[in-house]
């Protein structure tokens, strides 16, 4: 049962990588850059964590 977590993230990385990878090379390099951040979008940035 602790595989849940994992079995749920199998599409993620399917998507992120492998079709991404098929359209263009290029497209996981694009899909791994965060936009940046404007106004009061900065300050929600700085609070969440792992960031």
């Amino acid at each position: 049962m602790g595989m849940n977590g994992f079995l749920l993230s199998i599409p993620f990385f399917l998507i992120r990588f492998g079709l991404l990878a098929l359209l263009n090379k290029k497209a996981i390099l694009r899909a791994a850059r965060f936009p940046p951040c404007y106004g009061k979008e900065k300050i929600a940035y700085w609070g969440l964590p792992g960031f």
